[in-house]
């Protein structure tokens, strides 16, 4: 693992957020297909009142912007994504304008709307942003175990797990640096960086999904594997929808919070071993 995650301050998730200036995006994409009368529609989370605050225009921490898109004329889903987006990140643009170009009718109608409440229900939206990222799970059983539990053992496997995420060593740099000098130049190079070193993620899934784990330590491989397994397929879905700005915005949020799990998965090994003695 990287050394720089923790010297990221100026790289956190949010402050590409920032950059992508979400709120700004939203209320010129919201001009634009409430004048070409899109037709794009999702359910209104907001409450649709004459005078918005901050709690009425937040929308549900549930509400699924992923989610298949729907014809007005027809009223049946249109579905945009295919084999290379199961997951419907695609869909998360046309959710999340369409949601703020309903409200946005609603009090345009009642003579209510302000630059003020349209920038308010923006942030809003852009708090609950997060995509769901499918990828590989794995239980106890899929690994070998050992019901060796002794120290030595455990030192066995420590180099064990060192050599199946020794493709990990081969990334010269962290991965949100890469995204973010993306998203700053538009230099493909930097994504093919990226790619590279998804593919090495992927390498150490692998690998680790290999390893033969003694039976005291199956509770912690589980959670590693599952945590490298899902960043993985985040930073893979982050190089699929990069140039989509709000797919971006929602699967930074993701990428904060599969990363913290697989720190976290790491360190609570880490800890476990440190307790142990020979």
């Amino acid at each position: 693992m990287n050394d720089e995650r923790s010297h990221t301050e100026a790289l956190s998730p949010m402050a590409i957020l920032a950059a992508i200036s979400f709120c700004t995006l939203l209320i010129v994409a919201v001009g634009r297909i409430v004048s070409a009368r899109s037709m794009v529609v999702a359910t209104n989370v907001f409450a649709a009142t004459s005078s918005v605050t901050s709690e009425e225009a937040s929308p549900s921490n549930d509400e699924p912007w992923q989610r298949d898109l729907l014809d007005i004329s027809s009223s049946s889903p249109v579905v945009l994504h295919d084999t290379h987006d199961p997951d419907g990140i695609a869909n998360i643009a046309g959710n999340v304008v369409g949601t703020f170009a309903e409200t946005y009718a609603v009090l345009q109608k009642s003579g209510s709307f302000t630059p003020e409440k349209g920038a308010l229900i923006a942030q809003n939206i852009a708090q609950t942003l997060q995509a769901n990222v499918s990828h590989p799970t794995y239980t106890a059983s899929d690994f070998s175990s050992s019901p060796d539990t002794s120290y030595q053992r455990m030192l066995t496997y420590r180099s064990d797990m060192r050599e199946a995420l020794a493709p990990l060593l081969k990334n010269p740099d962290y991965e949100l640096k890469l995204y973010a000098n993306y998203i700053a130049s538009h230099d493909v190079s930097y994504l093919d960086q990226l790619k590279e070193e998804v593919a090495n993620y992927q390498l150490a899934v692998r690998g680790v999904s290999a390893v033969v784990v003694p039976a005291n330590l199956l509770s912690f491989h589980v959670a590693i594997i599952n945590a490298l397994a899902a960043f993985s397929a985040t930073l893979d879905a982050m190089i699929a929808h990069v140039d989509d700005p709000f797919a971006s915005a929602a699967l930074l949020r993701t990428y904060q919070d599969k990363e913290q799990v697989m720190l976290n998965a790491f360190n609570d090994l880490a800890q476990y071993e440190r307790s142990r003695t020979p």
